[in-house]
Order: structure tokens, then sequence, then C-alpha cells
């Protein structure tokens, strides 16, 4: 259920930037776009379920065939010595 309903709400969200030509690939400013956000912080909590989760958010995002790159979740690790990223 949670599920469809997701891909229901970002597939209206994807054809309404495309109706409105908002990708960059139609003169707009929309480069990228993002599927899940803090999801990474929790998805070993749920074993595998959490890992095909975001398989199937993956495969769901690039299905719908925005024509701009996909981003998930981005862990930042920041020091005083530095700033580090780990996918």
């Amino acid at each position: 259920m949670f599920q469809d309903e997701m891909q229901r709400f970002v597939r209206r969200i994807v054809d309404l930037m495309r109706a409105e030509s908002l990708f960059s690939w139609q003169g707009g400013p929309i480069i990228m776009l993002q599927i899940e956000n803090e999801y990474g912080n929790i998805e070993s909590s749920y074993g595998r379920k959490g890992k095909d989760y975001m398989t199937w958010a993956a495969k769901m995002a690039v299905g719908l065939d925005a024509g701009v790159p996909w981003v998930m979740y981005v862990k930042c690790v920041i020091t005083r010595k530095k700033l580090a990223y780990r996918t």
C-alpha cells in the first residue's frame, strides 16, 4: 500500500514538472531529483527488507524516465579536518 501511494505521488510530481518544462533538458532549472532523504540512517534497522525497499525505490524512480539524474541519500561525515561523503 505505501509503495503504491509513494509511486503514485512521485509519478505525479515528475509528470507535473515535465508538463511545466521544469527539467534542465526542457530549458528549466531542475538538474537533479532526490528519492528518499534520511532513510539511509535507519535502513540497516530493517535488515533485508530495508535493502529491498531501497532497491525498489531506485528502480521506481529511474523507471519514471525524468531525464535528469536521481540521487538517494548521502551520508556526510564532517570532522575538524575534512568533509567526507559515504553512499
